[in-house]
């Protein structure tokens, strides 16, 4: 078998990995619907752009006790032959390429009897840490959902233990969320939609597109270039691959945090890895929804924006990476 890039995410201090082939999309939690005679690990359903996904919780899908969801949840939309399915996770880390030699697959082979697979595709040895591949084949399977539609009211804090501790606030902010979801197709179709990934840079929000973004890494070993501009922070030792390592936040006019990522891009020929503050969420934005800059705004970041559009409730600048690359003097010309 060959090698397959993973995106590992964590459920309660565990971490598990999922092809990112099979990923279609990470939303924030959204309110959600409950279902009438699902099965008992399906604790609810999406509207999601026009299909009706339904949501699964890996902690009753493996037989663990239920826990009281968060904000900070997030949902990761599988698809697996023309069928979607969210799952309930804590937190989405990196993408990493997983070599076929660091799994260990017998666990997998070990499959309960009245499974048709087994839920995991085998342990892998990332970093020091093991990781849960779970074999989506298996979690589309489990699922037979009822072949009647039901009437659903919305999921609240009263209608589910699940949200029991949600204040009104927080109720309204899952509603606003799963309402951005539904609203997308009620209003435009897919097609013609730009992705961005959502990234924090600062106190700053900014979208890149997905279309240039090749993978999300941890920030380690970083070695320094003599005689080069305060942003290139040096090089960085990505499974043999050198990449160079860029910091946005001069260029930008926004402060730097003790935290920090990479996020690997590819514009034109020039591949650089770029920090950011963190990783929110991958988005859908119709670009007849975008506004220009304000001119008192973003005062420098502005020169390399697109323009603006809404992430929730905060306002999203549109990073134009190919002009800012291009001419925004992200080069190494001096010499030593």
């Amino acid at each position: 078998m060959k090698n397959q890039f993973y995106l590992l995410f964590s459920l309660h201090g565990l971490l598990y990995g999922v092809e990112t082939l099979c990923v279609r999309e990470i939303v924030l939690l959204p309110e959600f619907m409950p279902m009438v005679s699902a099965p008992a690990d399906i604790v609810g359903m999406i509207d999601l752009r026009a299909s009706i996904v339904p949501i699964m919780d890996l902690d009753l899908h493996f037989g663990h006790q239920p826990s009281a969801y968060q904000l900070s949840d997030r949902i990761i939309f599988l698809e697996h032959q023309d069928k979607l399915m969210g799952i309930i996770v804590n937190q989405v880390h990196d993408v990493k390429l997983i070599d076929f030699a660091c799994i260990d697959t017998e666990l997998a082979h070990k499959a309960i009897s009245n499974q048709k697979a087994s839920p995991t595709a085998g342990i892998a040895r990332i970093d020091g840490d093991l990781v849960t591949l779970l074999n989506v084949e298996s979690l589309f399977q489990s699922v037979v959902l009822p072949t009647v539609a039901q009437e659903a009211a919305p999921c609240t804090g009263s209608q589910t233990t699940f949200f029991s501790h949600t204040s009104l606030e927080e109720q309204a902010i899952l509603r606003d969320r799963a309402y951005n979801l539904r609203q997308q197709t009620e209003t435009e179709a897919l097609t013609g939609l730009l992705s961005f990934a959502v990234l924090k840079i600062g106190d700053e929000y900014f979208g890149v597109e997905t279309a240039v973004m090749r993978e999300f890494a941890d920030i380690s070993n970083v070695t320094p270039i003599p005689c080069c501009p305060d942003y290139i922070l040096g090089n960085m030792n990505l499974r043999g691959e050198i990449v160079t390592l860029l910091s946005l936040h001069h260029k930008l006019n926004v402060s730097p945090s003790g935290k920090r990522k990479a996020v690997v891009i590819k514009v034109n020929d020039i591949i650089a890895g770029i920090t950011v503050d963190d990783v929110l969420d991958v988005t859908y934005v119709n670009p007849s929804s975008i506004k220009s800059v304000p001119t008192a705004a973003y005062a420098k970041s502005r020169d390399y924006a697109r323009g603006t559009a809404t992430f929730g409730n905060q306002t999203m600048t549109l990073l134009d990476l190919p002009r800012l690359f291009t001419q925004g003097e992200l080069v190494v010309n001096e010499h030593v």
